[in-house]
């Protein structure tokens, strides 16, 4: 089978068992908080890019997701053992920073009663631990040709050493900042009706106080979390996509809140034809704005969308390699991958001839002395034509892939050309000089 195809079908399975856990979730949601907010909670979910985009992704945090979907839905249904043993395989077998998430988790069931300190409680933290770590060693030594735990091993050199920052360095707001606005879009605004109600409840009309909502603990532990996080000096946004089905959960029951107190007074405010008075006007405002976010997100997933789709030159570079003519019937490749390319779309799925060497040596970019002396007849790079032709002689370069650069807004009557996504070179390949073709 052609190894393109293979990754469709892995992406496709990989897709639907994530799908298949957020369906579960969702179900424990419908048990807990009722039908309303599930139902509110998968069109929210479905309004945003990013929950989409990684719900694929061959990714360790991909994997963790999965697992994290269903603990929490264990934890809100009060079933503490599946609790306890999906989060205790999460965090030792596939992203070990997940402790940040599942202790705040713990604390948030020991004080509502949905998770309690017992003897069974106790076996099956043992139990997991032996079983998760005892299989992680085995197939990752196995893999690996030495003995490793790959998660103590991560811990380690991020938490202990405190060595994450060698992959990139961002301030401690940058996820309140940058990655949340951009994963929940606007979603992330109405969170913070949640703030704003809280000393409002009375004026507005609603029964209880906002802050007794089924979802403040957890809106709370998402929150604790993405701050514990926040002190690591590297961060992505693939490292707290955990929590926004939390977010999510909470803006769902935010949205349903507000909404039930008006039933009544629309059914009035038909039947009789008065003006709603001030107060009611205010809390359709609020109503609106809730339906209105979800087509904000709407469109702001499709301009995602369209910006994604220029936005892993790598993929695009290796694709192009792989179909250069000159190349077909060569055996003799070795190409050097470098670390942009190697991030933005790169995969051994891509590595579509066997008989060639795909290397992906990190460190060697800007090494001129070795890329010149080396065995490599190309090279994937992000440095510019200008600097091979001054730097390293002996290649020259044969394509050039472009990759989103930014985004410009014209006035324009035609919606389609309001926006305009440009371009910029990014990823070169070079090829030897003296390769014969």
């Amino acid at each position: 089978m052609h190894k393109f195809i293979s990754q469709y079908i892995v992406r496709i399975c990989l897709g639907l068992i994530t799908a298949l856990s957020m369906i579960n979730f969702a179900h424990c949601v419908k048990k807990v908080f009722g039908k309303h907010v599930c139902i509110r909670l998968l069109i929210i979910c479905c309004s945003q890019f990013h929950l989409a985009f990684y719900a694929s992704r061959t990714l360790p945090n991909t994997y963790a997701f999965i697992l994290v979907l269903y603990s929490l839905g264990h934890l809100i249904t009060r079933n503490e053992t599946k609790f306890v043993a999906s989060a205790g395989i999460a965090i030792l077998v596939f992203r070990s920073e997940l402790i940040l998430l599942f202790g705040p988790c713990l604390l948030y069931g020991l004080f509502n009663g949905s998770v309690k300190l017992r003897l069974k409680l106790l076996k099956t933290i043992i139990a997991t631990t032996i079983i998760s770590i005892g299989s992680s060693v085995l197939i990752d030594s196995l893999l690996w040709g030495r003995l490793i735990w790959p998660e103590f091993e991560v811990f380690y050199f991020n938490t202990i050493l405190n060595k994450s920052g060698q992959w990139g360095i961002y301030p401690f707001h940058w996820y309140f900042t940058s990655a949340l606005p951009k994963s929940l879009l606007s979603t992330y605004i109405l969170l913070f009706t949640w703030i704003l109600l809280i000393p409002l409840p009375k004026i507005f009309g609603y029964q209880h106080n906002i802050i007794y909502l089924k979802s403040t603990g957890l809106l709370l532990v998402g929150f604790t979390f993405v701050g514990l996080y926040s002190f690591l000096p590297h961060k992505e946004l693939r490292f707290i996509i955990y929590v926004l089905p939390v977010f999510n959960l909470a803006a769902a029951e935010i949205s349903v809140y507000l909404e039930k107190p008006l039933k009544g007074t629309y059914l009035n405010f038909i039947k009789n034809k008065h003006k709603l008075n001030r107060i009611t006007n205010l809390r359709i405002l609020f109503i609106f704005g809730c339906y209105i976010h979800l087509c904000v997100n709407i469109v702001c997933s499709l301009i995602l969308i369209m910006v994604a789709r220029k936005n892993y030159p790598g993929g695009e570079a290796l694709n192009r390699f792989n179909d250069m003519d000159h190349l077909m019937d060569r055996t003799d490749i070795h190409v050097h991958i470098c670390n942009l390319a190697a991030q933005t779309g790169v995969t051994r799925f891509l590595e579509e001839n066997n008989q060639w060497i795909y290397n992906k040596t990190e460190g060697i970019e800007t090494n001129f002395n070795i890329l010149n002396t080396s065995n490599f007849t190309h090279i994937i790079s992000e440095l510019s034509t200008e600097m091979i032709n001054e730097k390293l002689l002996s290649f020259k370069q044969i394509a050039q892939i472009d990759c989103f650069h930014g985004i410009q807004f014209h006035s324009n009557w035609l919606f389609w050309k309001i926006i305009h996504f440009s371009i910029k070179p990014c990823l070169f390949i070079y090829e030897r000089k003296t390769f014969v073709n």
